[in-house]
């Protein structure tokens, strides 16, 4: 039996020992790893005390003295782990003051000289005589901490929900194990069969307790097979070395100095370098069995510089992808890029992914807003659906969970910018490590942090080119409209028009009724020719396609445009009456005669007979005021101050004086007289008439052809 027992502690040791390293490899700065490490030194030194003494290796004195205190730290450090884990329990600080004060005394108390004595093997049976009081004390404390565990334990599992109380149903499964294993071996068994050899076993039963603790630390899955392989290589390599470097610098340096000397400088050599050479053994392990490892100072210094370099959208997501997946052991993976405020995709690179992916991402997006600025797991999900607390289960989240199956997604990382969805970074089939631990946890969201600013104004900045060719589209379809109405309609209305003329000649034989049908034609071509190009000419002011040429205009030349206007107002039996003042106006003689025309259309369009309209064209401030003013039907003070120049407005009485018509002319009037630098306002009383002003830039008379040269460039640059 005693070969057994050797055998079921060493493997103890071994494993329970393995256990510990691997899970305070993982991140040795929380309180519950480092708890756990200690729960598994203290099992793996009692293992080893228990074996080394019915072996029959070393002093058993000795040896019976560490296997209770490593019992004692690993029970004391079981207590401290079922108070801290997973999150600080109530009155957290008593408890680790009383467990570190009586933790420590107990520890030392089997080194007490009067302890132990006549410690003898026989049979794999250890005998001994203990300490008459500080034995039962000791044997008091250890059922007592058992005891005060199970309960914590027992009242923190039923008093938490969710996702931690499953983890610490793992431990409490496992700490149930071991104290029944542990008490019928050591109490029931050696008293029924009345064999104290059963006390021997008890360590072994750490091995019930440390799987079941480990997967409860380390994100409550099973162990990834890989990374027990790769570290036990990277444990069993650093042995190696150490006792390579122990032995020969022992051989060498024997000759030298004493052997306890020499020992001394190797295991100074030992602690001195065990750290780098640790940390290079790790590093080629895992680009072996990883190909996934990093260095996160270095990955985040790139990543954060592709963000503050680069300002292309999809170049970002390529570059960041390509890190992350080196980053992270993913073969597959996709970044999306959404419009600021929007669910319009600015940018989509998929890497590795099948189809499916395309067709999942408005699916993920709706997972992100039923799980806001959460970085989503599939193995979490599936555990959280599984085990988590049902109000928390989402219907929809169980589709979910297998559509990321199927297009073998394991990681989503949101990229948030005020609580808007700016971006989604998809990681899929991971080399190693499906799930990521709380040290990568923290340093992805370090990382998605940083990006998101970046990639927010990488997406505005898309965003406005898109825009911008849209509008350069849209400014194209423009002039082709514009183009194909010049050519396809006003050339054949000009054609009717002008053919209409030549049949209205007095010395056509036509009666009064052809003529009078003619007149009619005529005047319904001429009204649509206008209408056309009333259109045409606002489209291209809109549209900035229109050339203004900034020259010198003398009042004298507006004077001599006026003989139509007059003929009109005779025709209607309106005064029409025009004073203008010497004076040079900055403008675009074409169109300033263009806006003066819709002005005097619009006064004598909307003038009875024996009314009156008149114009005065006079020198005010270094500007040139243009006036009309008629005594026509006019319009109601609100109309006139703030919708007359709106596009498409006509006032009531006007549509009810003269039906056709589109209410752009005034609009147009607007554009033009801005275009050229100037103003242009009205005032209207109904039934008393309107005065429409526009104010105009006036040439000084000093150095003209200059003034007028410099304004001209301006003017050109501005348009291009």
């Amino acid at each position: 039996m005693d070969k057994i027992i050797i055998l079921l502690d060493i493997v103890t040791f071994f494993a329970t020992l393995a256990f510990g390293v691997f899970v305070i490899g993982k991140n040795h700065t929380r309180e519950s790893f480092r708890a756990f490490f200690l729960t598994m030194l203290g099992m793996s030194g009692w293992a080893f005390c228990i074996a080394s003494l019915i072996a029959g290796l070393g002093p058993t004195e000795l040896l019976a003295r560490g296997s209770f205190s490593f019992g004692i730290l690993g029970m004391t450090a079981f207590s401290w782990f079922a108070v801290v884990f997973p999150s600080g329990a109530r009155h957290e600080r008593f408890w680790k003051i009383i467990i570190f004060i009586l933790g420590t005394i107990c520890f030392f108390i089997p080194f007490y000289p009067g302890w132990v004595s006549n410690v003898a093997v026989r049979d794999s049976a250890i005998t001994s005589d203990f300490h008459p009081v500080l034995f039962p004390l000791l044997s008091l404390y250890d059922i007592l901490i058992l005891i005060s565990s199970f309960i914590i334990l027992a009242v923190r599992y039923v008093a938490t929900r969710g996702v931690d109380r499953e983890r610490l149903k793992q431990v409490f499964i496992g700490f149930t194990l071991f104290f029944v294993a542990s008490i019928t071996t050591n109490l029931v068994l050696p008293g029924v069969l009345n064999d104290s050899r059963w006390n021997n076993i008890g360590p072994a039963f750490a091995l019930l307790l440390a799987p079941f603790m480990a997967n409860a630390i380390l994100k409550y899955r099973l162990l990834d097979i890989r990374w027990i392989v790769s570290k036990s290589i990277v444990l069993s390599a650093l042995i190696g070395l150490v006792v390579w470097i122990l032995m020969t610098v022992s051989y060498f340096l024997a000759s030298i100095f004493s052997q306890q000397s020499a020992f001394l400088l190797g295991t100074l050599i030992v602690a001195l370098t065990i750290l780098p050479l640790s940390r290079a053994i790790e590093k080629w392990v895992s680009h072996i069995f990883e190909r996934g490892s990093y260095n996160s100072s270095e990955l985040m210094n790139k990543v954060f510089a592709i963000v503050r370099n680069e300002i292309d959208v999809n170049e970002i997501a390529t570059s960041i992808l390509k890190n992350l997946k080196a980053a992270f052991g993913a073969e597959a993976g996709a970044f999306i890029v959404f419009a600021p405020k929007s669910t319009h995709q600015i940018a989509t690179v998929i890497q590795s992914f099948g189809p499916e992916m395309r067709n999942s991402i408005p699916q993920i997006a709706l997972l992100l807003k039923r799980h806001p600025n959460q970085i989503i797991e599939t193995a979490e999900l599936e555990w959280n659906l599984t085990y988590g607390d049902e109000a928390l289960r989402h219907p929809e989240d169980r589709k979910m969970l297998k559509g990321m199956k199927e297009a073998r997604i394991d990681l989503i990382i949101p990229l948030v910018m005020k609580d808007a969805l700016v971006g989604i970074i998809v990681l899929g089939e991971r080399r190693f490590d499906r799930v990521l631990h709380q040290a990568e946890f923290d340093f992805v969201n370090l990382l998605r942090a940083g990006i998101a600013p970046g990639v927010e104004n990488a997406a505005k900045f898309a965003e406005i080119q898109e825009l911008n060719t849209k509008l350069r589209e849209s400014d194209a379809i423009k002039s082709r409209f514009i183009d194909t109405i010049s050519h396809q309609f006003r050339t054949p209305l000009s054609s009717i028009r002008w053919n209409i003329e030549t049949l209205l000649d007095p010395s056509s034989r036509m009666n009064k009724e052809e003529q009078g049908m003619l007149g009619e034609i005529q005047t319904n071509s001429t009204f649509l020719i206008r209408t056309l190009t009333l259109f045409t000419d606002v489209i291209q002011f809109e549209s900035n396609s229109v050339g203004l040429e900034q020259t010198k205009l003398e009042t004298s030349e507006i004077e001599s445009a006026l003989s139509e206007y007059a003929a009109l107002a005779k025709a209607k039996k309106i005064a029409f009456t025009a004073t203008i003042e010497p004076a040079a106006i900055v403008g675009d003689k074409k169109y300033l005669l263009r806006a003066l025309d819709e002005i005097l259309r619009n006064a004598l369009e909307y003038t009875s007979a024996e009314g009156q309209v008149k114009l005065r064209v006079v020198p005010v401030d270094g500007m040139v005021k243009l006036e009309v003013s008629d005594s026509g039907i006019g319009m109601s003070s609100v109309d006139a101050q703030k919708r007359a120049f709106t596009k498409f407005y006509r006032g009531k009485n006007a549509i009810l004086e003269h039906p056709d018509g589109i209410g752009l002319g005034l609009y147009l009037v607007k554009l033009v007289i801005e275009k050229l630098g100037g103003s242009v306002s009205l005032e209207s009383e109904i039934g008393k008439g309107t005065v429409v002003s526009m104010l105009l830039p006036r040439l000084k008379s000093e150095g003209p052809e200059v003034a007028v040269d410099n304004i001209s460039k301006k003017k050109n640059r501005k348009a291009v």
